[in-house]
Order: C-alpha cells, then sequence, then structure tokens
C-alpha cells in the first residue's frame, strides 16, 4: 500500500479527524495464530492524569501575586558591559512576572516550569562554555555565555532580592532606580547604593555579590528525618548544610502525603540549618526547590531546546524490527519537519541496527519508534530502568496501553554522558506520527494522548528528594 498524509494528495484531504495511511508490514492473515497471541498480552490499563493539587504555603503565594501596573518603566542606559546584566535581566524579570498566571492553582506549575527551564539554561551554557563572573564579562560574540550567564544570574539575582524585600519594597527599588536614570547611563556602584538605602542590614548586598560577582552555585546536603506526634499527625525535621559558598536564599519544599501535597517555604542565610515541618498525614516524599527558585546543580542539565544549540551533531534514528516502512517514513517527515522549524539542515538519518558505537558515542540521539520496532530504543529504555513493551508503557507509576499514548524524554545519552538523547516513544505507528507532526521544544518530557499535549515537565533530582 502507497503511504498517504492528511492534505498532501487530493485523495486524502486535510479533513477533521484524518489520520494518515501508513505501511506497518505484511503478513498472511490466520485466525487462530492471532487468537492465541491475544491470549498471551499482558492485560494493560490505561491510568488518568486526575493529579493532586498542591496546597500553597499562604506565606508563599503573599510573596508572589504583583499588580502588573506597577512593575517598572522606562529605559536605562549601562555604562559599560559590566551594567550589561541588569538591562537584560530586569527585562527577563519582568517579562516572567508580567505574565505570571492570577490563579494560585496554576501558578506554581508556572515557576515551577520558568525557573526549572532558566536553571538548566545555566548550567547547560556552563558546560558547554564555561562560567562568567556577570559584572566582570566582556563582550564576544563567539559565545553565549558573555551574554546569557549574566542575565540568568541576574534574573536568579533579582528574584532572590524580590523574595528578600517583599513586593512593596522591591518595587519602590526598581521604580525609584528605573526612573533616576531613566534614559542615562547607569554603575553598578549606583545600583548598590540603593540596595543599601533599602536593606541596611546587607543582606541585598551578600545577594549580589553571590549572584554577580561569583560565578559558583549553591551547593547542599540535605538529610530529613519523620517523627508521629501525640496528635496523630507527623512532623519532618529537615537538616540543610551549605558546602563550598554560603549563599542567602528563599526556596520552597514539596512534601507528598498519602492525600495532599504542602508547599512550604525556607529561609536559608547559614551554613546549617534546621527546619521543622509538620503535616496531617504521613509523608511520603520531600522535593527540595520545588519551585525552582534557585538553580543547583543538576544530574540532568538538557532539556529539548537544546537541539537548537548542537543540532550539528544530531542523528535521528528508526527502528527496523517491526514495520520499517513506516517508520522510515515518519523518520524522513521528521527530518524535513526539523529542517523547516530551525536548522536548514537534514539531520542524518540512521537505521537503529547500523549505526556505530562510534557514531553513538559522538553523537546526539534522536530515537524513535516503540521498544518492540526500534532495538535501540529497547536497549536505552533497559539501561535506564524504563518498563515499555508492544503497544505499553509505564511512566511515573502509571501504565499507558492506549495507541494513541506517547511520551517524549530528554535524558544524557548512555552511551556519552555529555552529549543528550530524545527518546520519542510511541503505542503505535499513528502516535509515531502524531508525535512527529511538530517539535516539543521545552522541557525534560511531555506526555501526549493523540497529537495533544497532556502534561509536560522535568524530572525531579535524586540528590533532592527524599523518599520516606
Amino acid at each position: 500500500m502507497r503511504e498517504k498524509f492528511p492534505g498532501e494528495t487530493l485523495r486524502m484531504p486535510a479533513l477533521p479527524e484524518a489520520v494518515p495511511h501508513l505501511t506497518l508490514g505484511y503478513s498472511v492473515f490466520a485466525a487462530g495464530f492471532f487468537h492465541e497471541k491475544l491470549k498471551d498480552l499482558p492485560q494493560i490499563k490505561s491510568s488518568s492524569l486526575s493529579g493532586k493539587k498542591a496546597l500553597s504555603a499562604a506565606e508563599f503565594m503573599k510573596k508572589w501575586p504583583v499588580d502588573r501596573g506597577r512593575l517598572w518603566k522606562n529605559t536605562v542606559f549601562p555604562a559599560s558591559e559590566q551594567e550589561n546584566w541588569f538591562v537584560s535581566a530586569s527585562a527577563g524579570y519582568y517579562r516572567l512576572l508580567n505574565a505570571a498566571p492570577e490563579q494560585q492553582e496554576k501558578l506554581v506549575g508556572y515557576l515551577k516550569e520558568n525557573f526549572q527551564e532558566l536553571s538548566l539554561r545555566l548550567q547547560y551554557l556552563m558546560n558547554r562554555e564555561g562560567s562568567v563572573v556577570p559584572v566582570k564579562v566582556s563582550r564576544s560574540y563567539e559565545k553565549y555565555n558573555s551574554y546569557q550567564l549574566p542575565r540568568l544570574r541576574g534574573i536568579f539575582f533579582l528574584h532572590q532580592l524580590r523574595l528578600l524585600l517583599g513586593n512593596e519594597q522591591f518595587l519602590q527599588l526598581m521604580n525609584e532606580f528605573q526612573q533616576k536614570f531613566s534614559n542615562r547611563e547607569f554603575r553598578n556602584h549606583d545600583f548598590l547604593a540603593l540596595l543599601k538605602k533599602f536593606s541596611p542590614d546587607d543582606r541585598a548586598l551578600r545577594l549580589f555579590k553571590t549572584w554577580l560577582e561569583d560565578d559558583c552555585l549553591p551547593q547542599l546536603r540535605i538529610e530529613a528525618q519523620v517523627e508521629e506526634l501525640a496528635d496523630k499527625s507527623y512532623r519532618i525535621k529537615l537538616s540543610l548544610q551549605q558546602l563550598d559558598r554560603l549563599f542567602d536564599f528563599t526556596t520552597s519544599v514539596l512534601v507528598q502525603t498519602s492525600s495532599a501535597e504542602h508547599l512550604f517555604v525556607l529561609n536559608l542565610s547559614r551554613e546549617k540549618e534546621e527546619f521543622e515541618l509538620q503535616t496531617p498525614h504521613r509523608p511520603q516524599q520531600l522535593i527540595f526547590n520545588y519551585t525552582g527558585d534557585i538553580p543547583l546543580p543538576a544530574g540532568n542539565i538538557f532539556s529539548a531546546g537544546n537541539f537548537f544549540d548542537e543540532f550539528a551533531t544530531t542523528k535521528i534514528v528508526y527502528g527496523t524490527a517491526a514495520e520499517i516502512e513506516a517508520n522510515h517514513t515518519l523518520a524522513l517527515r521528521y527530518q524535513t519537519l526539523l529542517a523547516d522549524t530551525f536548522t536548514e539542515i537534514l539531520l542524518p538519518v540512521v537505521k537503529d541496527c547500523e549505526i556505530s558505537a562510534q557514531e553513538l558515542k559522538e553523537s546526539n540521539l534522536i530515537i524513535l519508534g516503540g521498544a518492540y520496532s526500534n532495538s535501540l530504543l529497547k536497549e536505552v529504555l533497559a539501561a535506564i530502568n524504563f518498563k515499555a513493551g508492544r503497544n505499553f508503557f509505564y511512566f511515573q507509576n502509571r501504565a499507558y496501553g492506549d495507541p494513541q499514548d506517547g511520551l517524549i524524554m530528554v535524558l544524557p545519552s548512555i552511551y556519552n554522558p555529555q552529549r543528550f538523547m530524545m527518546l520519542i516513544v510511541a503505542n503505535s505507528a499513528l502516535e509515531l506520527y502524531q508525535l512527529t507532526k511538530s517539535f516539543f521544544s521545552s522541557g525534560q518530557w511531555a506526555l501526549f494522548k493523540n497529537d495533544r499535549l497532556l502534561q509536560k515537565g522535568f524530572f525531579s533530582d535524586e540528590q533532592y528528594t527524599i523518599n520516606f
């Protein structure tokens, strides 16, 4: 059968719900054979995505809603390259605050997605191009780090400054500075003078020094113990130790119980600190820095957007174990899509059985198909302890067995941790068609039903997650 796609031929107009005709293989129908094989298939029930709502701490939410009409205005000019951080970071943080949703139930997800993406971008550039000190940077047209790292560290500085001062004082500071130097040049000491005015105890000055006069990230050792109280509630004793450099910062901790999720706010300013968190039910898991308020060293620094940085060393690998014609066709279509979207270069398309060990080590990999049809994908999924098979996969302790279920994940390559691999896992060839119609460009994982994005996010880092 000739493969056809909606909208590409008069025989198949782009009607609603139209699906392509794909060559999935060739066989002679034998009812008895299929009857016996169907009895051997595992019984999989798809799980729903109805998750629990996070119960946000009242004091955390008081720090977040901002009157958009009071955000700073006017244009200021850096007197030298050392002040570029403020111009870029203030614009970036303005945009983040201005776009924040007003609904409390959406705010936590918004913060987590944006700050974790910023953190990963920061660490990716530090890994690839080296770190820089924002107030000592010099102009460079050869790398991204001289521009993006001051911007990113500056955004985290302004965020921590707002959490320290509170909305009222932070907005007064920013508006006063923007008005004073409107259409004028400024230097860092001008901003520091204003910081001392709004924070006489020098805490804001310490923030400036750690985020803008240094190039390191916070590093912590985290320990937690749980005890049951007399009233049948539970108390978590959380111990935190800062390693290497001392940072002042505010962040959040999410505690999951059997019936709810609770968000707590922590303010750290000493090398060793202990906190007590109380929940009405036994805690099951604790996630530190849940909303990503600070960039902590991550085990997986990659996200989907890194494809745009490293497309020149990326290969598409399709499966030949089953449905080879459909897999090949969809790989070629995805190759064209990526070229049209950004690269203008057609990435190499390689069979799973023909890619060499040297290519696996030197390349970023986009591996598409199913565990049953792509032998390389099967090998990778086994290496990362990801359970998948013919027409099913498990993700975050849930089973997905619908032919319309699909998942995209971005991880360090098992063949070279300095490279990334994007795994496009589909329960059917039709779902693979849906997943390759557009490019997933942010986050570390995305779950799809047909072509509809159900959920996306970032993997929890084991070193900041404690299971009780």
